[in-house]
């Protein structure tokens, strides 16, 4: 043994001395020993212990409204653990890696926005000792105030099976985050500077997408109507495009209405003769 503490003031039957000075995540030898007499000594068997490792001190280097990064150092080499909690709804998460490591980078990502977080750091090292933070970091992800950016906006039609009075038309676009989906229509091209919303709507609101798709079943062919979209991401943002004017294509026979129309005109021409 190296180092020895001592306590020779008095004599007592319970015995308690305080280490100090010891490196964090080390393993010790420590022996107790005991005499009542001059030379008349006990002493127990070698015991072993493992210290803590060192506290953790992190920071919080990038914040994003959907995402953040925490950075930190550990004396030894251990894994990495990061604990999340959302402060107001209560949610938690946890993101780990495995490697050992001193430097420490992770980020947290595919949060709401304007969101207070609670955080905790902590590894594991190579002889299997936690290192944990002192304290808790703090984090708000920033507030998102922007609407979606629409491009890419497309309008194709369709016939409708059986019926020669309606055209069905896909409307297509793109934005540049998730967000939801909403067609306007009206018939009719308007006039200048007319700011009423148009009067119908289709809508996708259940799912926040990139590549948006909505499907109006029911126009008339060869008719002007004006069109409009929108997308709104999970922060209430809406972004908007159009109004845009569109002309349904006519609709044309099909095949089989060709054949059906000479099969009449051929049996209208037999009954003649």
């Amino acid at each position: 043994y190296v180092g020895e503490v001592s306590d020779t003031t008095e004599k007592a039957t319970s015995h308690e001395l305080v280490l100090t000075g010891l490196k964090g995540n080390t393993k010790y030898h420590v022996q107790a020993r005991a005499f009542s007499l001059p030379k008349v000594l006990g002493k127990s068997a070698d015991v072993t212990f493992i210290t803590k490792a060192s506290k953790i001190a992190g920071s919080i280097v990038e914040r994003k409204k959907d995402s953040f990064t925490v950075v930190w150092t550990t004396e030894e080499p251990t894994s990495s653990i990061v604990e999340f909690k959302d402060l107001k709804r209560g949610i938690a998460g946890r993101k780990t890696d495995d490697a050992k490591k001193k430097s420490h980078s992770m980020k947290i990502e595919n949060l709401p926005s304007g969101t207070a977080y609670e955080v905790n750091l902590s590894g594991v090292t190579e002889q299997g000792n936690i290192a944990e933070a002192g304290s808790p970091l703090s984090v708000t992800t920033s507030t998102d105030t922007t609407p979606p950016t629409i491009s890419g906006f497309k309008v194709d039609n369709a016939l409708v099976p059986g019926r020669t009075d309606r055209i069905q038309t896909i409307v297509s676009w793109v934005t540049d985050e998730p967000s939801t989906s909403t067609a306007y229509y009206e018939e009719g091209a308007g006039t200048p500077g007319d700011t009423e919303e148009l009067a119908n709507k289709n809508e996708v609101l259940d799912s926040y997408v990139l590549n948006h798709s909505v499907i109006l079943p029911s126009l008339k062919p060869g008719t002007i109507y004006r069109l409009k979209v929108t997308s709104t991401d999970d922060s209430g943002n809406e972004g908007s495009f159009g109004p845009r004017t569109v002309i349904t294509p006519k609709q044309t026979e099909s095949i089989t209405d060709i054949i059906f129309k000479n099969f009449e005109d051929s049996f209208k021409f037999l009954q003649k003769i």
